[in-house]
């Protein structure tokens, strides 16, 4: 789990062994904890450095009480939790991947100088959370008792930022979805809890009827049109509270519609090659209440630029889309003007609002320069400049760094005007 710490997992799941009508009965832990206790010592003693032991211990609708002696390897750290605690840390703390390391270690400091009584792992967690991640307010206390329940504020917070719940998909039936994260993509993007297709499938909410994603079928092809699809997701979420009313006329028709995505020349998307043949063009085939959109090569080369160009191709993609499945219900296609006065409101041309990720080869923002280009103007102008001055002035060291271009100046030094790399990368 880093470069210096080792986890060890131990699942200690219910025997359903001495069962009893009594709904205050116990899961019996003792031998199990024995052996999983020898079992972490024997693996901190098997190589140098610290080892993390996480012991995971899941009972069937009853407690659990458990303890273990402190331990005798050096650099072993233990911590125990239920494995449904686990899984709502996991979503809490995506963003740190050591945060369960980090508050283990606070724990074992507090448990070696206070008795510690705590109901839940998730309660002293809450506590650690609540003190800035720390535990230091409690050093000097000989007792502390944690209150149970502390850590349902974590598992609401949990529940809200997951939003789990049904949906109603374009074959009949209800698919369970929910939050991931919060990735950029906008709170309106969910993902399927279960995945039953080869392909990546994202559901829109915030509309009067939900609105699914859909990418191609395959292994290789969800790793290749991952990107796509979220971005097909983010816009389609954009569009979602403008194009409220328009969306409403067709609840009257279908509770739900899909927007299957796809390219029509896939090596040059996905993979960087050359453009095979000639460009036939975006295309929309509706089939009941999917529509099917098919993107040329055009988008492709415009999807790179700086300025929202190719953003707003595929957002008048999607009207009309919508237009063509509202047509199959018999009704009219939104007005020119007001199809265009939406194009520029969720994509106006300027700063990008999101980011489609393409790759390195065929991509024009990222081909090697011949040499210095428009940055370098563009850096050294007073405003840049100031900026460059402000980072390398923090960034400057005593040791000099040579330049990454390979040229002859040595850092740190501000380098001069012809030293700035190869390529838009460097």
């Amino acid at each position: 789990m880093d470069t210096d710490v080792r986890l060890v997992c131990a699942v200690v799941p219910d025997s359903f062994r001495e069962l009893s009508e009594d709904p205050y009965s116990t899961f019996p832990t003792r031998s199990a904890i024995e052996q999983v206790q020898r079992r972490l010592e024997e693996r901190a003693a098997e190589e140098d450095g610290a080892t993390f032991g996480l012991v995971l211990v899941q009972p069937a609708g009853r407690s659990a009480t458990f303890g273990m002696r402190e331990p005798e390897a050096p650099g072993l750290v233990r911590e125990h939790a239920s494995a449904a605690d686990l899984e709502l840390l996991a979503f809490l703390e995506q963003d740190d991947r050591l945060a369960l390391w980090k508050f283990a270690k606070a724990h074992d400091a507090l448990l070696a100088s206070a008795r510690v009584t705590s109901f839940s792992t998730l309660d002293t967690y809450q506590a650690w959370v609540a003190e800035e991640r720390s535990l230091t307010p409690f050093a000097r206390a000989n007792m502390v008792t944690v209150s149970p329940g502390l850590g349902g504020e974590l598992r609401q917070r949990v529940k809200r930022g997951r939003d789990r719940h049904g949906a109603l998909y374009v074959d009949g039936s209800v698919r369970e979805v929910e939050r991931e994260r919060d990735e950029g993509f906008g709170e309106r993007i969910y993902h399927l809890t279960d995945i039953a297709e080869p392909k990546l499938i994202l559901h829109v909410a915030g509309g009067p009827l939900d609105v699914w994603v859909s990418g191609p079928e395959g292994t290789e092809l969800v790793i290749a049109s991952w990107d796509l699809v979220q971005t097909v997701a983010f816009w389609l979420g954009e569009l979602i509270g403008p194009l409220h009313d328009r969306l409403a006329t067709l609840v009257s028709s279908t509770p739900c519609v899909c927007i299957d995505v796809d390219v029509a020349d896939r090596p040059f998307w996905f993979e960087g090659a050359e453009e095979a043949g000639s460009d036939a063009g975006d295309q929309i085939i509706v089939e009941g209440v999917t529509a099917r959109l098919v993107l040329g090569s055009a988008m492709r080369h415009v999807a790179p630029g700086p300025d929202n160009a190719g953003e707003r191709v595929l957002v008048a993609r999607l009207l009309d889309a919508f237009d063509q499945l509202a047509s199959g219900m018999g009704l009219e296609p939104l007005p020119a003007q007001r199809r265009d006065a939406l194009v520029e409101q969720v994509a106006p041309l300027g700063l990008k609002k999101h980011l489609l990720l393409l790759p390195l080869q065929g991509n024009a923002l990222l081909v090697d320069a011949d040499g210095p280009r428009a940055l370098r103007r563009r850096l050294t102008s007073p405003l840049h400049g100031s900026c460059w001055e402000r980072i390398w002035s923090a960034a400057s060291t005593s040791s000099s760094v040579r330049c990454p271009a390979s040229c002859a100046n040595s850092w740190p030094t501000r380098p001069s005007s012809t030293c700035w790399g190869r390529s838009a990368s460097s």
